[in-house]
């Protein structure tokens, strides 16, 4: 998992409000390569975005997104509900892409970008990310 150091300045800055942005992850496909210095809004990845049945161009907004401290380990995560896309048919998932949706590509920052532990293709079924128990993203 990938933190842009943009994210890192807009977290910093109050540029993200977690709880009330709506916040979504997009599928990118295998020729995707991530760059945290460079990839500072969605419409710099969007061109390896997936596409095909059952998913939407853009990706999904999460829903039941939280932040959370954990005292023990001495961080905070952000977390959310898994998120899946139903009778999916969608070839070459390698990566899923967390960002915050303005409305318009070229001005929606990106948060972090994961890359998926397989290359996935899924026909006619539900393709679904489980999110870590750790949450989706945190900071040490």
């Amino acid at each position: 998992m990938s933190v842009t150091n943009f994210a890192k300045y807009h977290l910093m800055d109050g540029g993200f409000d977690l709880n009330t942005d709506t916040i979504k992850c997009a599928l990118l496909n295998t020729s995707h390569t991530t760059n945290i210095d460079t990839q500072e809004y969605f419409d710099d990845v969007s061109t390896n975005e997936v596409s095909g049945t059952g998913y939407t161009a853009g990706g999904k907004a999460l829903s039941g997104k939280s932040i959370n401290k954990d005292n023990s380990n001495n961080l905070a995560y952000f977390d959310a509900t898994d998120v899946s896309w139903t009778n999916a048919t969608l070839s070459n998932v390698k990566h899923a892409c967390i960002y915050k949706d303005t409305g318009t590509p070229g001005t929606s920052p990106i948060l972090c970008i994961i890359t998926l532990t397989n290359t996935y293709n899924v026909t006619g079924a539900t393709f679904t990310i489980v999110w870590s128990a750790n949450g989706i993203f945190k900071i040490t």
